[in-house]
């Protein structure tokens, strides 16, 4: 395992145990039996390790699930309107539920209003649901195979 997956995982257990605002890096660097300035090796601030953890969990769960960039043109190709839409919710809620990302969410969601990296993520989230609706809704309405193809 790479040292700053190692990180992402201490973080992430304490941020579990004690929520993200009340873990320090003196409490990581502890839980992983190194000295804090070695953490600097890694991340800037805990905050760069808590982004890193929303990337490295949100990776994990898609692998996990074996999903993949979607070509909505092949997507919504033969299907109705309503088993494309439960598709794609069920696929995104599959990869949200799952236990980590769920934990993950529920950590960021309680300090949201307090922790700016944690709202920047919640709004992040949002922002790529709604891409990806409104690239989903283009597609079904739209001809041209340009706009099924998801970046």
């Amino acid at each position: 395992m790479e040292r700053k997956e190692e990180i992402i995982q201490a973080t992430f257990m304490l941020a579990s145990k004690n929520r993200i605002d009340n873990v320090s890096m003196s409490q990581i660097a502890t839980q992983l039996g190194i000295k804090k300035p070695s953490l600097y090796n890694h991340f800037r601030s805990k905050d760069e390790i808590v982004k890193a953890m929303y990337d490295y969990l949100r990776t994990q769960a898609k692998e996990k699930l074996k999903i993949t960039d979607l070509d909505y043109g092949k997507l919504v190709k033969d299907k109705s309107l309503e088993e494309v839409l439960k598709l794609t919710v069920q696929n995104y809620y599959r990869m949200s539920a799952q236990n980590d990302m769920l934990s993950f969410y529920k950590i960021i969601y309680s300090t949201r209003t307090t922790n700016v990296v944690a709202a920047q993520i919640m709004c992040g989230e949002t922002e790529k649901m709604l891409l990806e609706t409104k690239n989903l809704f283009l597609c079904i309405t739209s001809s041209s195979k340009n706009i099924c193809k998801r970046h």
